[in-house]
């Protein structure tokens, strides 16, 4: 058993944040999957369960607001090898020019599979689970096996994009058609997504056609705060469109380029740092319960993996909440 002590630095063999837990006394824990073979353009975020994991060391234990998270006890799983070889194979290919698109949708197809059974796992052992990625692509294994156990949840996605093209490249699993194909395929009631500043025709399309999906566009959202509305009251009207039980999924170009300069897709505009963990609190607070969470398209850049420490720290702390 490792000696903690909360006040010092991180002792050598520590895990996550740090701290002295296993994967079986957590309550939380925390899924790696690195993959980035669907990514558009930087393929860095394969490499960011790993850098997320050394930034985590730095992080500050004790917060303002939640107090000690540690205490509800975190770990990280260990990588699944095989995740880490199809990636490894699909951009070596990629970098050939020899993969057909539907070749890498089956490699996505395994994935998901690959994913799901993970976290379904911890799930059954009656764990809270977050996915750490990876491109956001890797959400699909997680929010499927997240619906199977909370069939009624609601999906809260903060992302600077739609997410919702029914492919892209040939792609049918693509970060860019995540929520498409959780839409599509597995159906929940409610998606709601905030900080939203690009999308395609299809897109907007999709939106007005869909009952199931609201969104809060990031124009939309300053236009508010400029004419006075306070986010608290946004936030509100955020959490009145879910259900009382939430899975987020957390783009972390949702935020400024300010706070993920390196993420593969930044885009003007955003969300601070502080305005998502206000959201997060607020919701769950809020007569809502967050059952999972996962945290994608983060760069392997110390800078961007110390941010993301940070935030997959608030996490913990909203879906270890009771």
């Amino acid at each position: 058993m490792i000696e903690f002590d909360p006040n010092n630095s991180a002792p050598e063999g520590s895990g996550l944040f740090a701290l002295p837990y296993s994967v079986d006394d957590a309550s939380v824990v925390i899924v790696p999957a690195p993959w980035d073979a669907t990514s558009s353009q930087a393929l860095a975020s394969s490499g960011a369960p790993d850098a997320v994991y050394a930034a985590s060391k730095y992080v500050e234990l004790f917060d303002a607001r939640q107090g000690p998270i540690y205490r509800k006890g975190v770990a990280m799983d260990a990588t699944c090898e095989e995740i880490v070889a199809m990636n490894k194979l699909a951009i070596a290919i990629q970098d050939s020019g020899t993969l057909p698109a539907e070749h890498l949708t089956e490699a996505c197809q395994r994935l998901n599979g690959l994913v799901k059974d993970q976290v379904s796992r911890h799930l059954a052992a009656g764990k809270r689970v977050g996915l750490l990625g990876g491109d956001h692509s890797v959400s699909f294994g997680s929010i499927d096996a997240h619906l199977e156990r909370h069939p009624g949840l609601g999906i809260l996605q903060i992302d600077a994009h739609c997410d919702l093209r029914c492919g892209l490249d040939g792609i049918t699993f693509s970060h860019a058609s995540i929520m498409y194909n959780v839409m599509e395929s597995l159906r929940p009631d409610t998606l709601v997504q905030v900080g939203v500043r690009g999308l395609c025709d299809f897109e907007a399309e999709y939106l007005q056609q869909s009952d199931s999906v609201h969104t809060f566009f990031d124009a939309d959202l300053h236009e508010l705060r400029a004419d006075g509305v306070a986010w608290t009251e946004i936030c509100s009207k955020v959490a009145a469109a879910l259900p009382a039980q939430v899975y987020v999924s957390l783009d972390i170009d949702g935020l400024q380029p300010s706070d993920c300069p390196n993420t593969g897709t930044p885009v003007p505009g955003g969300l601070a740092y502080n305005d998502v963990v206000y959201l997060l609190r607020h919701i769950s607070s809020g007569g809502r319960t967050i059952v999972g969470f996962d945290l994608v398209e983060v760069s392997e850049n110390e800078f961007d993996a110390s941010i993301a420490a940070h935030l997959l720290y608030q996490l913990c702390g909203v879906v270890a909440a009771p």
